[in-house]
């Protein structure tokens, strides 16, 4: 049997819990740090766009960095020091 009061109660269930599964939206930008693989630390805001992180310091600077450059991201220095 059908029952499409749970049908409905389900799928509504689902679209409500999607936002909290996974990772954030990737071009959402955070606060934080990237280690990169040459040894350098910079800090500021981080967008994930493809294979790239723009690193946004102020209001005006933007740095686009291949993703292939970057040893880990992290939250904040201490998360740096302690990786």
């Amino acid at each position: 049997m059908f029952y499409p009061l749970r049908a409905v109660s389900l799928f509504i269930a689902v679209l409500l819990a999607a936002p909290l599964c996974g990772d954030e939206p990737v071009l959402a930008p955070r606060e934080g740090v990237l280690l990169l693989k040459n040894g350098q630390v910079m800090q500021g805001n981080i967008t994930k766009a493809g294979d790239y992180f723009v690193l946004t310091i102020g209001k005006t600077g933007e740095i686009r960095l291949p993703a292939a450059d970057i040893e880990t991201q992290c939250v904040d220095l201490d998360d740096a020091y302690r990786y």
